[in-house]
């Protein structure tokens, strides 16, 4: 069974689209909605697959439930920062924020914290 997607897709876009329809079940429940902003334009905006066991479709207005939201946004600017020379990895996180070398804490490196290491 083919999951079928729904919405809008710029033609350059198609692959990040087919990637989207291959992360979800092809039976049973699962579905998921995309949007994706490039350079200030929507150019993808889908929705795929089931909101529920009995098999009702994912629509554009599904509400579902997220979790760890922000661990890929902050790990992204935290590369951006490291990118443009403005952190390291191996940084302490005191450097940052000196509050936080307490209770053992003042080691505790970017990289550690970044790669889930640090008992955060």
């Amino acid at each position: 069974m083919t999951v079928v997607i729904e919405g809008k897709i710029h033609p350059d876009f198609w692959p990040v689209a087919r990637a989207f329809r291959n992360v979800l079940p092809k039976r049973g429940p699962g579905g998921a909605a995309l949007v994706v902003y490039h350079r200030g334009e929507k150019v993808i905006d889908v929705w795929a697959g089931t909101r529920d066991d009995s098999g009702n479709l994912w629509e554009p207005d599904t509400v579902s439930v997220s979790y760890s939201t922000t661990k890929g946004i902050a790990s992204t600017l935290m590369h951006i920062l490291v990118d443009r020379g403005l952190a390291d990895y191996d940084d302490p996180v005191s450097k940052y924020w000196p509050e936080f070398a307490q209770a053992g804490k003042e080691n505790t490196t970017i990289r550690q914290v970044m790669c889930h290491e640090a008992g955060l």
